[in-house]
């Protein structure tokens, strides 16, 4: 593929990590206002976070990847 081939797909995986990426954070915000209200305890929630965090550290990998 020529640079620009390359980028118009590139610029599709992009999008698509980057709207997962964000929903994951939305998640992990989600959790914290969950544990506040005491419907899930403040272990349990940090657990939740630790999971969707390490879930944005590996797609923010792959991003870091397709734009170089």
């Amino acid at each position: 593929l020529v640079g620009s081939e390359m980028c118009i797909r590139d610029r599709s995986k992009i999008d698509k990590l980057i709207k997962k990426r964000d929903k994951l954070d939305e998640k992990a915000t989600d959790a914290s206002a969950v544990a506040a209200a005491g419907e899930l305890s403040q272990i349990e929630a940090d657990e939740t976070k630790l999971k969707l965090q390490k879930e944005i550290v590996n797609i923010n990998g792959k991003l870091k990847k397709l734009y170089y």
